[in-house]
């Protein structure tokens, strides 16, 4: 039996992903490319009667992307606050909201042609997850991994990072900038890993672009306490102070892969 072994300090944190206080403010994040992802949805040549499954879905950053394409979506959240505002979001009758952690999910066996994972592939439990995909997935279905990172040598965000860094000396982005390639040939699930990037830009107003900090998890669990993730908070929006709009270099990074029998 493979294993993808884990610190304890990754389990920890994996055990703690709260977003019920953060997903009020979660939508002012930015959206992913939504050209790299018709691109592999093109890729992975999945009918659109097949049923697709969104892990972790959130506000419906993903799931919108996704039934844009044409696609019939089940959007799995298990967080009631981050489930409610995506209902809201996203009401196309393409789309069906279940309450479901990667780990366990509420579907048939062999009954998903491609499963994907916005932001999330990094706070579930990789083992239990990977063995869950297999149950549920088609022999042929298809995994999908992406997430959003800013471009750190843009002069804004250096100017950002050196204060949550000044804040948290052991600061650490977590797997979410890891290359899950090696994670996923463990599985002996696929064959191989292909990997994408596309780079753009959003513009915002300064407002919302705090707002995307507020949502930020990462932040809030290796600050000290409430109150330090909200003094860091503070600080940003002193440092931005002067602005009114800000535009931000992103690259929405994707790995995707097609499940071999196993």
């Amino acid at each position: 039996m493979w294993r993808y072994e884990t610190t304890k300090t990754e389990l920890s944190m994996r055990l703690h992903w709260d977003y019920t206080n953060l997903a009020a403010t979660y939508d002012a994040r930015a959206d992913y490319d939504s050209k790299l992802i018709k691109n592999i949805v093109k890729l992975h040549r999945v009918n659109s009667e097949d049923e697709i499954l969104d892990l972790g879905a959130g506000t419906g950053k993903l799931t919108k992307e996704l039934i844009a394409c044409g696609l019939k979506v089940i959007a799995s959240e298990p967080n009631e606050a981050m489930r409610s505002k995506g209902k809201e979001n996203v009401t196309s009758t393409r789309c069906r909201w279940i309450s479901s952690a990667a780990e366990s999910v509420d579907v048939p066996k062999n009954s998903i042609a491609s499963a994907w994972f916005g932001s999330s592939f990094n706070v579930v439990d990789h083992n239990v997850t990977l063995n869950e995909f297999r149950r549920y997935s088609r022999l042929d279905g298809w995994l999908t991994c992406l997430w959003n990172h800013r471009d750190l040598e843009d002069p804004v965000q250096k100017s950002v990072e050196s204060i949550f860094m000044e804040e948290i000396p052991s600061y650490s982005y977590g797997s979410r900038r890891q290359d899950p390639t090696e994670l996923l040939m463990q599985s002996r699930l696929f064959r191989n890993v292909e990997k994408y990037s596309s780079n753009f830009q959003v513009t915002m107003d300064r407002n919302s672009y705090i707002d995307a900090w507020k949502s930020h998890g990462t932040l809030l669990r290796q600050s000290r306490d409430g109150a330090h993730f909200d003094y860091i908070i503070q600080k940003i929006e002193k440092l931005l102070s002067e602005y009114e709009k800000l535009t931000i270099p992103y690259t929405t990074r994707l790995w995707t892969a097609q499940r071999v029998e196993s």
